[in-house]
């Protein structure tokens, strides 16, 4: 076999390869999509040729954080975030997975890391006031929530938690000031007693 036909036959392979590769990538997706994350995470795992796909790493994170198994759904998350230390969203659901498996203050820091890279991140001071609120550093997680809201103005999550946390420090006037800036109270939890304590009429 001469040269030229040497390069062709692995030409061939390599395509070969690559197409089941894309068909193995789009059923893992469709899995992933119909939240089969069991199936989903096998078929992205079954890829070989993992580089020309950037997200699998991502995906296979988030197939194992839906499975609940936070500590290998971490490993993959890092590794992404090593490969695309710009994605916000990975920290995000990085510092979720170590709160999740006892690591509050590791995961704080991760947040920080993402504010870091886009200040105007406010999703983060919110995840973090979460994570202090769950603490019961109550005036902290307010601070964090009060931040959240300077960047995102009617940011409703934070007025929710906000109420929240004016409960836990007995001034329930307060509370329901911020209760009733949501529009639509009935998308959160609680919401019935919540219209019962503040007297909120639809």
């Amino acid at each position: 076999m001469n040269v030229r036909n040497i390069i062709i036959f692995f030409f061939l392979i390599f395509n070969a390869a690559h197409s089941q590769d894309s068909l193995l990538y789009k059923k893992a997706k469709d899995a992933f999509f119909l939240r089969d994350y069991a199936e989903s995470y096998k078929l992205f795992s079954g890829i070989n040729n993992t580089n020309s796909f950037n997200d699998i790493l991502f995906f296979k994170a988030m197939c194992l954080y839906n499975l609940k198994n936070y500590n290998e759904a971490k490993k993959y998350y890092s590794a992404y975030i090593k490969i695309n230390p710009k994605n916000t969203n990975a920290y995000s659901k990085l510092a979720e997975c170590q709160f999740k498996t006892g690591k509050p203050t590791t995961a704080i820091k991760t947040l920080k890391k993402s504010i870091k890279i886009n200040p105007s991140n406010f999703l983060s001071f919110y995840e973090i006031g979460n994570i202090l609120y769950e603490q019961h550093k109550i005036k902290k997680a307010m601070h964090e929530y009060l931040k959240a809201l300077a960047l995102k103005a009617n940011f409703e999550p934070s007025f929710y938690k906000l109420g929240y946390c004016y409960i836990a420090l007995k001034d329930t006037v307060k509370a329901c000031e911020y209760w009733k800036k949501i529009d639509d109270i009935d998308d959160f939890e609680n919401y019935q007693q919540i219209e019962s304590l503040c007297k909120i009429n639809h």
